[in-house]
């Protein structure tokens, strides 16, 4: 409205020379108030469906069209498949549902996905419905060849995506109107004194299928004329669509109420959930136990309320592991605590290899070879709380090798911040580079030696800065057979290492001389550290669950030289340790392995 009745504030931008031809065309736009049945409506329809998330300009997408006669349609979508950002049909060349505007959502309005920079499309596409053609002609092409619109008072124009206000291409001495709305330039601020004409001839032209929308029966027809107030019929949602949380964490809550304007909101949930803004259009809401919520939004106007509701279910988010944490798979014969083995085609699937590793003495891995085409597995850990530790570094081994040239697997660490509601790719590698980089190719049977194996640094990758500030992270390894020829390769995983910042200090453990040796031990081993001057001294032995297995307790030593006999045989069962060793304030960890 703004744009069509020259009310738009960067008037005042137009250039000097198309100032005394920029005008008010004297056109309004009004959302209707009843629809072509007469039922009461705020003239915004929501449908949710495969055509409005990926509109392919087919007869079928067009199945929610009002009569074109009577209403303006703005189909607004998600993507167009053949690339536009909107389109429409000149008046008179077709006639039914498909007369109407389609138009991208983040190019509609300039709030939500919409952007100020892209909010002009919609003014350019009504622009067509009611009769312009863009400045330079009829093609979709601009910067070809210079072309005439037929439109007495705008220059011929060869067009233009850029905003050069100066632009003299056509006629030497004549400044081309890029400022047009009807341009592509995306600087629009104006329409000219004759194409205001010509729409307000297409709107009063019998033919043409819009001289009855302005009519006084329609308006009536239409409730634009004593519109109606109607009933909001309340509809909401989550931000991302997901009614599944971890516990101790939040969803936002969106208000899509459709019908009738709202002018208040009321929203509420059962239990033990909080709710930040309750009376607002939207509201963050707390879930702070597992369990089954239920999230209700009233909404009312003068004319009536209506109330809907929604299921969370808060899933147990407790995190199992909150401090260091490592995973060489050498304990038990199956996937570690708190660990799950997914296999939805029911093959040859993840499982321990006993005698293969790149760090003690197994490792995790799959038979490729077994499995056909397109088999898809995975090997899920327990939950980490990186909120607390949002500096640590998370690594892993990973030795595979190509069956062929040809062979196209896929492998990819996935992390989930939702309680596996959603995944995220934090890690996929090309398997030729990771092939390349460990095993190489081989037909079958891959064992990988010592130099085989590559250590990757998950916390490096970008993907993981969205998960790093997160108290429930899942993560998985993925991996899916060949689509073609299947039956490939080996793939090993080893050695996954969570180390908070606090105790990932290899060059203070260097001054301080910290070792531990034998390193890997049967019988016993010995904890050696240099201190400079007469420090408080204390040595911890943790499982791989940060369980505290045995503790030599804080005493004072002097500067120089210690040994300390960590355990005997008979303390410490086969399997991985951590060892902190902790001088004064200074805390080093360091693994060590019984077999």
């Amino acid at each position: 409205n703004l744009d069509f009745r020259k009310l738009n504030t960067d008037t005042a931008n137009i250039v000097p020379a198309f100032k005394p031809i920029a005008t008010d065309c004297k056109i309004e736009f009004r959302l209707a108030t009843k629809d072509p049945l007469g039922n009461c409506t705020n003239g915004i329809i929501h449908h949710l469906d495969p055509n409005t998330h990926a509109w392919d300009g087919d007869g079928q997408d067009y199945v929610y069209t009002w009569d074109p006669t009577k209403y303006l349609n703005i189909y607004v979508v998600r993507v167009i498949t053949f690339g536009a950002a909107g389109y429409t049909y000149l008046p008179g060349t077709v006639f039914g549902p498909e007369d109407a505007i389609v138009i991208l959502q983040d190019y509609t309005g300039s709030i939500g996905t919409g952007q100020p920079f892209k909010s002009r499309a919609l003014t350019h596409e009504v622009g067509h419905w009611l009769g312009l053609e863009h400045v330079w002609g009829w093609s979709n092409s601009p910067g070809v060849s210079c072309g005439d619109d037929g439109i007495p008072d705008t220059p011929l124009t060869e067009g233009h995506q850029s905003c050069n206000l100066n632009s003299q291409i056509c006629t030497p001495g004549i400044i081309e109107n890029v400022q047009n709305y009807m341009e592509y330039a995306y600087c629009s601020n104006m329409f000219t004194n004759d194409q205001s004409t010509l729409m307000q001839n297409i709107l009063g032209f019998p033919g043409f299928n819009r001289d009855n929308l302005s009519s006084l029966p329609n308006l009536a027809f239409t409730g634009v004329m004593n519109p109606s107030t109607c009933v909001p019929v309340s509809d909401f949602n989550s931000a991302n669509l997901v009614y599944e949380v971890c516990s101790g964490n939040s969803l936002l809550f969106k208000d899509y109420s459709t019908n009738g304007a709202v002018t208040s909101y009321s929203w509420a949930a059962t239990g033990s959930a909080t709710l930040t803004t309750p009376t607002f259009s939207s509201t963050n809401i707390f879930f702070p136990n597992p369990g089954m919520y239920t999230v209700s939004l009233q909404v009312q106007n003068s004319a009536g309320s209506s109330i809907s509701t929604k299921t969370v279910n808060a899933l147990n988010g407790a995190a199992n592991y909150a401090s260091a944490y490592v995973e060489s798979f050498e304990t038990g014969i199956s996937e570690p605590t708190n660990w799950t083995i997914i296999n939805p085609d029911a093959g040859t699937t993840w499982a321990k290899h006993a005698g293969i590793a790149s760090n003690g003495s197994s490792s995790f891995f799959i038979e490729g070879q077994n499995n056909p085409p397109l088999q898809e597995d995975y090997l899920k850990t327990g939950i980490f709380n990186l909120q607390a530790n949002p500096s640590a570094s998370l690594t892993f081994d990973v030795s595979y090798a190509r069956a062929s040239a040809t062979h196209n697997d896929i492998f990819k660490v996935q992390a989930s911040k939702d309680c596996e509601a959603t995944w995220i790719d934090i890690y996929s590698p090309s398997m030729a580079n990771l092939a390349g980089q460990t095993g190489g190719t081989s037909p079958g049977g891959f064992t990988p030696i010592a130099s085989q194996w590559k250590t990757v640094e998950l916390h490096n990758y970008p993907a993981y800065a969205a998960i790093v500030n997160q108290s429930s992270v899942v993560f998985r390894f993925y991996f899916k057979e060949d689509g073609v020829d299947g039956f490939g390769n080996r793939i090993f995983i080893d050695n996954l290492n969570f180390t908070p910042a606090s105790v990932g200090m290899n060059e203070l453990s260097l001054q301080a001389g910290y070792e531990i040796y034998p390193n890997p031990a049967s019988q016993s081993s010995t904890v050696k550290f240099i201190i400079q001057s007469a420090s408080k001294v204390s040595v911890k032995v943790m499982d791989v669950k940060g369980s505290l297995v045995k503790e030599i307790q804080a005493s004072e030593y002097t500067s120089g030289e210690h040994a300390l006999q960590l355990h005997n045989a008979a303390e410490l069962s086969q399997g991985m340790y951590l060892v902190e060793l902790r001088i004064n304030e200074l805390k080093l960890v360091k693994k060590l392995i019984i077999r």
